[in-house]
């Protein structure tokens, strides 16, 4: 029961599970320390919905509660621990909850934005704030590897440096050369895998800065150089020849990530660029939209990026020209579009006959 949830699930689910606690230790419906938890389990439908009220409304000198999005995990919270403990889901047949939940979401409007892309062009402006030279030599290098595959290869950040103890890190043993311009990376588990089929992600040489096989290269040169033992279980993103040192971390890559796009900022005062808008998913979005605005067909993007349904297009930010290039194609050449225009208005059945002309 309790590994039918992913380790960073746990995780969330423990922080909603410890607010329920923290919230029936304070009405006085169960007693602080007790191991037991008693009073905390098997809630009405009355004391959930005080629970959501209490989550919604002002904490800590905030103007608003939590979001929408927040209570339902902490909701599902309640109910996992229910569901390990062996416990009916107090959640189910519940009339009045749902509605109020609705309520929650039209109060505090829509989720935050999503944080902008990391695209090909800025990438490359980032590359000379990203220097491998120094005493950080090998750690710029593996951070400048994980940013080119990061946009080259839609990844998450999450899988090329999985969080300790969430799943295994990525080897040089899961890079596999194909040619001189193709390499594979297998992915053992992701995000959408959660049963660990595994997927083969594919990287070429593109021949520019951002090229991910000359980063990958240049990062095993570093390696190398600081004494770093290669072999097909050493974690791909080894920083330091010690066996105890870890992997390069998320925050770490997060961490150069913003500094860089503050330098191109500078730089380029007219863009509006804010650092505090990039993170480590910047750089999935970036690569998604890149390929988007140079022509590349939604079903490509979808099996580039390991997208199962319509999703891919949360990650696309188109700028506002190319809305206004297509608002031009609407009006270009009306002599040939006026038959099939009018053949749509009336029935799609009528436009088969105009497609192959088209």
């Amino acid at each position: 029961m309790r590994a039918s949830v992913a380790v960073a699930t746990t995780r969330s689910y423990a922080s909603g599970w410890a607010q329920w606690v923290k919230h029936r230790v304070g009405i006085g419906a169960a007693v602080e320390g007790d191991p037991d938890e008693v009073g905390c389990y098997d809630p009405k439908e009355d004391e959930l919905m005080r629970f959501v009220a209490e989550l919604s409304m002002e904490r800590k000198g905030k103007a608003k509660g939590l979001t929408e999005r927040t209570v339902r995990s902490y909701l599902a919270a309640i109910t996992h621990r229910h569901l390990v403990k062996m416990k009916r889901d107090p959640r189910q047949d519940l009339v009045f909850l749902p509605k109020m939940m609705v309520g929650v979401k039209r109060m505090r409007g829509a989720a935050t934005k999503p944080k902008r892309p990391i695209t090909l062009s800025l990438l490359k402006e980032m590359k000379k704030h990203v220097k491998n030279e120094g005493a950080r030599a090998v750690e710029k290098a593996a951070v400048w590897a994980a940013m080119c595959m990061g946009v080259h290869g839609l990844f998450r950040l999450g899988e090329l440096l999985p969080p300790k103890g969430e799943r295994a890190p990525l080897t040089w043993g899961d890079v596999r050369r194909v040619s001189d311009v193709h390499v594979t990376v297998h992915l053992r588990t992701s995000k959408t895998d959660q049963f660990g089929k595994g997927a083969l992600v594919n990287l070429f040489a593109t021949g520019d800065e951002t090229c991910p096989l000359a980063a990958l290269r240049e990062m095993r040169e570093a390696q190398v150089k600081a004494g770093v033992t290669i072999s097909e279980s050493t974690a791909l993103f080894t920083h330091s020849p010690s066996k105890r040192a870890s992997p390069l971390s998320k925050a770490a890559v997060i961490k150069e990530l913003k500094r860089a796009v503050a330098c191109v900022a500078k730089e380029f005062p007219h863009l509006g660029l804010q650092s505090k808008d990039f993170a480590g998913h910047s750089l999935r979005r970036g690569g998604a939209t890149s390929l988007a605005l140079r022509g590349v067909r939604e079903p490509v993007l979808r099996l580039l990026g390991r997208w199962e349904s319509d999703a891919v297009n949360l990650y696309i930010a188109l700028p506002v020209e190319s809305l206004k290039g297509a608002s031009e194609l609407m009006t270009m050449d009306p002599e040939r579009y006026r038959e099939v225009d009018l053949a749509a208005a009336a029935s799609p059945a009528s436009v088969d006959r105009w497609v192959n002309e088209l």
